[in-house]
């Protein structure tokens, strides 16, 4: 399912035909800060995203991902990159480096406010281990 940004009518029909999927007990993959980075910041999420959520009342897993090595120069998709090239310059590469991290799951049954706040929290707090959060495992979601 893909997500045209800037396009209110292609937004809403692709967030419907999500909560369709979820519904129907399909499981969604999503990056949520609605651009990409080189890894080295988490940008905010957008909570409209996760309101295919919140309607189906599902579980959420946040996936913590960091490129090492050079992968961590090549990998990621950012700025002005062109996909062709991009994806002939990963596939050039004999190994991609990368740590993945799965977060506990979110309860089902939250705002997508809280959903967008607590799935962020929980990726800083893998990939900025030396800033302090507050954890997620104590907050109250009510």
């Amino acid at each position: 399912v893909f997500i045209r940004r800037g396009d209110p009518e292609q937004s809403a029909a692709t967030l419907e035909a999500m909560t369709w999927m979820l519904r129907r007990g399909a499981h969604l993959m999503l990056f949520p800060e609605g651009t990409t980075t080189r890894g080295d910041q988490v940008l905010r999420f957008h909570g409209k995203l996760f309101n295919p959520a919140q309607l189906t009342a599902v579980r959420v897993q946040s996936v913590a991902l960091r490129y090492r090595g050079a992968s961590s120069q090549v990998a990621p998709f950012v700025g002005d990159d062109d996909f062709l090239p991009h994806l002939l310059r990963i596939m050039r590469q004999p190994v991609i480096e990368l740590d993945l991290h799965y977060c506990p799951t979110l309860p089902g049954g939250l705002r997508r406010d809280q959903l967008a706040r607590a799935a962020r929290l929980q990726i800083r707090e893998w990939l900025e281990p030396t800033r302090r959060y507050r954890s997620v495992a104590h907050r109250s979601f009510t």
